[in-house]
């Protein structure tokens, strides 16, 4: 139906790799423009797509739900200020007594 999760990860290229190694990583056949099979791809998009979730013992599928991972340089997280806050406060100082 179109539904899917979107989860915004920071070890986004280990985490397609893990992925990739255990043929979990999902091609919607929807998005043809999107190819997740290389890594320069994965990097190109900054995201990947799995569709089931498995259980790591017997590898069947527990269940099924698209699941979108980005990468922190995903255009479309929302939260980069909040992350970039803190690293301008420790270059400048900023926020300390004094400082």
């Amino acid at each position: 139906d179109g539904h899917h999760v979107a989860i915004y990860i920071n070890d986004f290229l280990p985490s397609w790799r893990r992925f990739h190694e255990k043929g979990l990583v999902y091609h919607n056949p929807r998005f043809p423009q999107f190819s997740y099979r290389q890594e320069a791809e994965v990097l190109e998009h900054n995201e990947f797509r799995f569709i089931n979730i498995t259980d790591l013992t017997t590898g069947g599928r527990v269940y099924e739900i698209e699941h979108e991972i980005r990468s922190l340089n995903h255009p479309g997280f929302s939260c980069r200020a909040w992350l970039e806050a803190p690293r301008r406060e420790a270059a400048t100082g900023a926020g300390k007594p004094g400082g």
